[in-house]
């Protein structure tokens, strides 16, 4: 004969045999559903009621096993049960509309975070000639232990009374000294800057550039030779002090080789 389970309506075959005419409480194997079965096929929800069906024995086994289901029916009841799938209601509207705006300001927020990182290292050789943003770059590089030299803040420095002479040589040929006073105006200590030594024609035009280290000063009493020139030359530039103070004045020399003939306007500029 055949039963049918009122809870999920798999089928089973069961002997006549083992359902009793006055009903027997069989649990489902696919969905444990237990109900009353009868002999003529009909069922009755075990949870309907109490008391057991009339005619019944009172102490009916409550825990029976259900019938061996039809193979074919009881496979597709599982694959019925585990293709369920559990829905969820959608999130709010409001809840989802707050998470993006704080994904959008937190983007927007390291955006302008990382565009004024930019601009200050861009720009760091300026607002570093201020001195209370050099103080505290300075204090935080010490803090940490970092051994970095600050740039130099140009506009402190300033050359003052330059001028320059042909100075002649043992071979015959000559070499131009430029010399002046550089002067550090910034309220800290700061390393020198170094020379971009520009000579102008007579038209204002640049006819010959170079960029010099300055030196101390050079005292040519006898025309030298090329080799001793070189020699007082990078003593000269070993002399030159190494961090110029608030308000400092050292005089300066350059020795620049290859002038063109007749240029007597030099324009000096400072470079980091």
């Amino acid at each position: 004969m055949e039963i049918r389970c009122p809870n999920c309506d798999t089928r089973f075959r069961v002997r006549s045999g083992q359902i009793r005419e006055e009903g027997t409480k069989v649990r489902c194997s696919v969905c444990t559903f237990r109900f009353w079965a009868f002999p003529d096929g009909s069922v009755r929800s075990a949870v309907e009621d109490a008391a057991p069906p009339e005619g019944s024995a009172g102490g009916a086994e409550e825990g029976a096993a259900a019938p061996a289901p039809d193979r074919t029916e009881e496979s597709s009841g599982r694959r019925k049960g585990r293709g369920a799938k559990t829905l969820r209601p959608p999130a709010p509207a409001g809840a989802v509309g707050r998470g993006a705006g704080l994904l959008l300001k937190l983007l927007v927020f390291l955006l302008v975070l990382g565009l004024l990182v930019e601009l200050g290292y861009a720009f760091r050789n300026h607002w570093l000639a201020w001195p209370w943003a050099r103080s505290a770059a300075q204090t935080a590089l010490e803090w940490s232990g970092l051994e970095v030299e600050l740039p130099v803040a140009l506009r402190h420095y300033r050359a003052e009374r330059v001028e320059a002479r042909r100075e002649p040589l043992r071979s015959g040929r000559h070499v131009t000294l430029l010399q002046g006073v550089l002067v550090n105006d910034a309220p800290f200590a700061q390393r020198p800057p170094q020379l971009e030594i520009q000579a102008l024609g007579s038209d204002g035009e640049v006819r010959y550039r170079r960029m010099k280290r300055p030196g101390a000063r050079l005292a040519l009493e006898e025309p030298p030779d090329m080799r001793e020139l070189g020699r007082r030359w990078e003593q000269a530039r070993r002399d030159f002090p190494e961090r110029l103070r608030s308000g400092q004045e050292v005089p300066f020399a350059v020795v620049l080789e290859d002038v063109p003939p007749g240029m007597q306007r030099f324009r000096i500029e400072m470079v980091p």
